[in-house]
């Protein structure tokens, strides 16, 4: 194999354990704690991924909708900023 396959299997098994334990967490949560994203969330998302895209990043960007709209509490922040873009990231694969 050649480093490139095995970056590439290591990036891919990344990307499926971060899903199925972000679903096996999300089915222990209550349904009331576990709502799904509202359409603004959806686009905050994907436009901030598009940015991310072109170069410009997403955590500065995300994080400045989120403090300017108070949509989530700073201490949240970090972690929304990591399980939001994880998946994004891993699929786009740069």
């Amino acid at each position: 194999m050649t480093l490139v396959a095995i970056l590439l299997t290591a990036l891919v098994a990344s990307g499926l354990l971060l899903a199925v334990r972000w679903l096996a967490a999300g089915r222990r949560v209550s349904r009331s704690a576990a709502a799904a994203p509202s359409a603004l969330q959806l686009l905050i998302g994907f436009v901030t991924n598009f940015f991310d895209t072109l170069g410009i990043g997403s955590f500065a960007t995300t994080t400045t909708i989120f403090r300017v709209f108070d949509l989530v509490p700073d201490e949240l922040i970090p972690g929304t900023l990591m399980v939001g873009h994880a998946l994004p990231v891993v699929t786009r694969g740069s």
